[in-house]
């Protein structure tokens, strides 16, 4: 049977690239396409495959957790699936592509052929073997999120695979020279602990104990009984051979290593298995990488090591430069070279070739080096690529222009929509222009809580700073001892990249001690402690953007400090441009929780017409939300679950304009679980915009903006209303 589809926006493949690119083109209107050549979305995080989604923070990033539409699903399964549930992660995808309007997916339907007039595609054909019938999708902008660049390769763009050599982008971390080999993929087990023995019969076809000896307990590879999803990822196989040609002989192998090594915690008699039963194994090779398509621009690792933003960079990334060798299992070598960065900007040419105008590509097969690959690759990073090029189609499309048009003239435009989509890391609105006041601030004080972190291992201490500030710290030492520090500064701080190497020492004596640091730059400082056994950092109430931790730990602790001549919190900042932290805090912070609540109001001199009002508030961006989980992790895989909302995320809430004397309910929530929320009403004329707040969910009440008169689906910085 054959059949035609026409939409405006098609999207082929529904990773997170593909969803997050659907939802965002979707939301600006346009009829958009999804298609997914399986029966779930989500790629490697769906319950087929169960790799749980990672990015900035898990590599050591503080303040970096990727937001916009992504951080949104993530939000949206917190709530409903806290004990991240893969099964219920699927749920919470379907439920969001089914609720949009515009949106229709396509289920077990794939792409395998596209049909060109001139630059543009005009028809991309489809097979749905379920209902036994070929599909003509034709529409008006294409975008690529297959993750292999099938459908720009079908269209003719350029690509590359394997690994270059030093030589092409000049790059100290590619090897010598360069091959044809990549990353490997992986099948992942789980299993689970019953009350009576579950015996278990190897199948002839997979690894014998034998074979099995000789590939574990090397190169990193442990084995143990209750080893879990990514903690299987070393069950690796494929990087020396063509990942897509070759799939069905990768899947083959990869099931006979995985069963074999099941087999070997069973039957080996090294481990406490008898009661252990396989719950499920996965049915698809979860792929790292495929082809790379040639765009305008190529990231490569000097853009990956450069810690800074190009003009033209629409998302970022901050996971390992995390390299895997090609021979997976079956290398000598260590698993993986993970070297910790900074968040890096990924610019606007990386996602397009002019050689093919109505098509934009997003996700792991965006343009890069393989170096800058390593680390562009992971999940986190593919949805903000995803949400910036569904945004930049529907933009052309309501423009009429190209991508490289959009790059070069109409590139604003695309920053301030993803601005106010929450998708940016240091992208910034228009300051405001009127008088903002708060019921309270919080000062830039703890006070001792009782708990410590005893310096028994490399520790990090991170805050913000402005130059001049002084900032003092407590410690409690068991005898007369010497500390050392280092220092390092950066617009965001990280527990993992190396401080400067100048090495600061401070003499302690027996009992308490307080050392009082200079800043002398602003950013966020952070303190490197080195080993010492006798020394303990003393703990505080929490601050927010004021961490601590064993520099190899997830877990976060909070440090007795006090931050003078600096106000981090003020209620200002609600309203200096800036969304997210970025060489500051850039949030209002209330001290604590009154009784009757806390508010925070903007005044202005002259009535103001008050028509929409954009809310950002604080999912504490230092702790990853993770699509899903296991029970067990190994150390390498550890990080700190939520427990529970997050603490400072403002729950209930109430919207007011003051017209004159009359003060009229613009909107109230409760119940709220969203970073990002946004409010429309009838215009209203007003001199006052005030947020009261009834409730967080534990915490003090933290907003990072509140934006009104913007407009938010627009495409364009012209359409944004200005404050009068």
């Amino acid at each position: 049977m054959k059949r035609r589809i026409q939409c405006e926006i098609a999207v082929i493949g529904a990773g997170p690239a593909g969803i997050c690119a659907a939802l965002a083109a979707s939301r600006q209107g346009f009829d958009t396409v999804l298609v997914c050549d399986r029966p779930v979305l989500g790629g490697n995080s769906s319950s087929e495959i169960r790799v749980w989604s990672r990015g900035s923070v898990g590599a050591g990033n503080l303040l970096a957790e990727e937001m916009g539409i992504w951080g949104e699903l993530k939000l949206e399964n917190l709530y409903r699936n806290p004990d991240g549930n893969v099964l219920h992660w699927d749920e919470v995808l379907f439920d969001k592509v089914y609720a949009e309007n515009h949106l229709t997916p396509l289920f077990n339907t794939t792409a395998f052929e596209v049909i060109k007039v001139g630059s543009k595609i005009q028809t991309i054909r489809l097979l749905c073997g379920r209902t036994e019938s070929v599909i003509d999708l034709q529409s008006q902008f294409y975008v690529d999120c297959t993750g292999n660049g099938t459908i720009s390769a079908l269209a003719g763009i350029p690509y590359k695979t394997g690994r270059e050599g030093k030589d092409e982008f000049h790059e100290k971390d590619a090897l010598k020279k360069g091959d044809d080999k990549t990353q490997g993929c992986s099948i992942l087990i789980q299993s689970k602990r019953v009350d009576h023995p579950v015996p278990y019969i190897a199948p002839d076809y997979i690894y014998s104990l034998s074979e099995i000896e000789k590939l574990i307990d090397r190169g990193g590879r442990v084995v143990y009984a209750d080893m879990q999803g990514c903690d299987c990822w070393w069950f690796e196989y494929g990087g020396q051979l063509d990942v897509i040609e070759d799939d069905q002989a990768i899947f083959k192998e990869l099931k006979r290593i995985a069963l074999g090594i099941w087999n070997y915690i069973k039957n080996s008699g090294r481990y406490d298995a008898n009661n252990l039963a396989l719950e499920w194994i996965g049915t698809l090779p979860g792929r790292r990488a495929s082809r790379r398509l040639v765009g305008n621009e190529i990231l490569t690792e000097k853009d990956v090591l450069s810690e800074e933003f190009a003009e033209n960079s629409v998302c970022y990334g901050g996971w390992y430069m995390d390299s895997h060798p090609s021979g997976g299992i079956q290398s000598e070598k260590e698993q993986c070279k993970q070297i910790p960065i900074h968040c890096y900007g990924i610019p606007f040419g990386c996602f397009y070739n002019p050689k093919v105008s109505n098509l934009l590509f997003a996700g792991r097969m965006a343009s890069m080096s393989y170096v800058a690959f390593t680390s562009a690759r992971v999940m986190n990073t593919c949805a903000l690529m995803g949400q910036a090029a569904g945004t930049a189609a529907a933009l052309c499309l309501q423009k009429q222009i190209t991508p490289e048009y959009l790059d070069k003239h109409e590139l604003e435009c695309l920053l301030v929509q993803l601005t106010m989509d929450d998708a940016l890391l240091c992208g910034k609105l228009p300051a405001l222009d009127c008088r903002i006041c708060a019921s309270s601030v919080k000062r830039a004080q703890s006070s001792a809580d009782g708990n410590t972190l005893p310096l028994r291992e490399p520790v990090y201490l991170a805050y913000p700073a402005v130059s001049g500030q002084e900032t003092t710290l407590h410690f409690r030492c068991s005898a007369d001892t010497t500390i050392m520090l280092r220092r390092a500064n950066a617009p965001l701080p990280s527990r993992k990249i190396k401080p400067e190497s100048t090495v600061e020492r401070f003499t302690f004596h027996a009992g308490e001690n307080a050392v009082t640091i200079a800043s002398t730059d602003s950013g966020f400082d952070t303190i490197f402690l080195e080993p010492d056994g006798q020394t303990e950092l003393l703990g505080g109430t929490a601050l927010p953007g004021v961490y601590a931790g064993y520099c190899e730990e997830t877990k976060l602790f909070s440090p007795w400090i006090t931050m003078k001549n600096s106000e981090p919190y003020a209620a200002r900042y609600s309203g200096d441009g800036f969304l997210r932290p970025w060489q500051q805090m850039h949030a209002w912070v209330s001290d604590g929780m009154a009784l009757d609540g806390e508010r925070l109001w903007y005044k202005w001199k002259v009535p103001v017409q008050l028509q929409n009002v954009l809310l950002i508030f604080d999912p504490d961006l230092s702790m990853e939300i993770p699509s899903s989980h296991c029970e067990h992790w190994d150390a390498h895989h550890q990080f700190t679950p939520r427990q529970g909302m997050p603490r400072n995320l403002v729950r209930d809430y109430r919207l007011y304009a003051v017209c004159g004397t009359s003060k009229v309910l613009l909107e109230e929530v409760t119940g709220n679980i969203q970073r990002r929320r946004t409010h429309s009403f009838s215009p209203i004329l007003a001199t006052e915009l005030i947020l009261e707040i009834s409730a967080t969910y534990g915490g003090d009440a933290i907003v990072y903006a509140m934006y009104p008169n913007y407009d938010m689906t627009a495409s364009s910085a012209d359409r944004i209303q200005r404050q009068q």
